[in-house]
């Protein structure tokens, strides 16, 4: 069952249910009840179908990442240079993060708590994201592991301070009124603009010395 077990339209149902409970409270903070009620369970239902929390939050966090690495890799094997395909990596993180705001709410959590409940599995689906992303880097200079920090930080950090910045900005005019209305997607954009200078001529070659944005 474990192999297959997002086939099943209940279980997938009870995964959502745990993703929703899990991005508001992490892991220590979310209650096997709560999880239950929102998927329309009884507790004894839950654990029958999934296991305990540790089961269940496996799953979900697993999920989670799965759909990054596979974002990420569609990007990286998408047609164009180099930074053509991270702009593509890049528009695809922000469309995942943007449609579904759990999911940087949970790494957000397991980044917060030093990664104690992160299974192995998952470690190894955030290696597979860097494996994806360092080969596009390197092409154009960029340091790979810390070109795929400055991909995932920026962005997350877009979607989690949504609130804050709403708050900061109410009815304020100019630039600071503009901080609430940058979206994961205008992130992405100015990124890929970044990323796309570091192809373009060098100060003191031929052409402008930042390159094309």
């Amino acid at each position: 069952m474990k192999e297959s077990i997002e086939q099943d339209a209940q279980t997938a149902a009870i995964l959502d249910a745990a993703a929703t409970v899990f991005a508001e409270h992490g892991f220590a903070g979310a209650r096997v009840d709560a999880i239950a009620k929102a998927a329309g369970l009884n507790k004894a239902m839950l654990y029958y179908r999934i296991g305990d929390k540790a089961r269940l939050y496996e799953l979900v966090v697993m999920r989670q990442f799965a759909r990054v690495a596979s974002v990420v890799e569609a990007g990286a094997s998408s047609a164009g240079d180099p930074s053509a395909r991270l702009r593509s990596v890049l528009q695809g993180m922000a469309g995942l993060f943007s449609g579904d705001p759990r999911l940087p709410r949970i790494m957000a959590w397991e980044l917060a708590s030093g990664g104690g409940t992160l299974p192995d599995a998952v470690v190894n689906e955030w290696g597979r994201i860097l494996g994806t992303v360092a080969p596009l880097a390197a092409p154009v200079g960029l340091d790979p592991v810390l070109a795929y920090f400055s991909l995932a930080g920026p962005m997350m950090l877009t979607c989690l301070t949504e609130p804050i910045r709403k708050r900061l900005a109410a009815g304020t005019p100019g630039l600071l009124g503009r901080v609430a209305e940058v979206g994961v997607g205008d992130m992405a954009a100015y990124l890929a603009n970044l990323y796309a200078r570091a192809t373009g001529p060098t100060p003191g070659t031929s052409g402008t010395s930042g390159g094309k944005s």
